[in-house]
């Protein structure tokens, strides 16, 4: 199985096309807290890894609003947004590891 841990949408978008032509099974992966929920990757051909998409997009703290990549971690959401007063209404499993893209998934 090839792994492959995009930093930036271009790059995700290229590895999915690569993988479309290819014909390939792929499996994509963030913190990996629920791996074991699903079997993990399986007979998947493409691990795609968001670890590196973790960025912050854009945060105004006045208006409540912030958009971030999918795998940041949500504990560094909690502590960015606790740095300015703020909390998020979540409590999810595998705080520490979970990305925010597992957890809206």
């Amino acid at each position: 199985m090839k792994r492959v841990l995009p930093e930036d949408p271009q790059e995700l978008a290229a590895r999915l096309k690569e993988a479309g032509e290819s014909r390939w099974r792929v499996c994509i992966e963030g913190g990996g807290t629920k791996a074991a929920w699903l079997g993990g990757a399986g007979e998947a051909d493409l691990l795609i890894g968001a670890a590196r998409m973790d960025k912050v997009l854009q945060y105004d703290p006045k208006d409540l609003t912030i958009s971030v990549q999918a795998g940041m971690r949500f504990a560094e959401l909690a502590r960015l947004v606790a740095a300015e007063k703020q909390m998020l209404p979540l409590d999810p499993p595998f705080f520490e590891r979970a990305t925010v893209g597992g957890v809206v998934g």
